[in-house]
């Protein structure tokens, strides 16, 4: 029988649940947003005044977060596939 406490339990029910949530309306939705706005950013730096470092930091701040977001969401993903690695070969 599974631990609930044990950490890569913990960890493959989370990546499980991200996944899962990756699948519905909701999370289709803002992985289509971050990439969007990784897009919409990434173009707009292709014409940014280059002497107006504040636009320029706005635009990169823009790609980082939504690439963040993308990232973390996969980051947790990953976690809960090794954890289930992890799992089975202690079984």
């Amino acid at each position: 029988m599974l631990d609930p406490e044990d950490p890569d339990v913990q960890n493959a029910v989370f990546g499980r649940q991200v996944e899962l949530f990756l699948e519905t309306d909701i999370g289709q939705y803002l992985v289509r947003y971050a990439d969007a706005e990784v897009n919409r950013a990434s173009e707009a730096l292709k014409y940014v005044d280059p002497e107006d470092p504040k636009a320029i930091r706005e635009l990169q701040f823009k790609v980082r977060v939504a690439e963040s977001v993308i990232g973390w969401l996969g980051e947790a993903i990953q976690n809960g596939a090794q954890s289930r690695v992890a799992l089975e070969e202690n079984r």
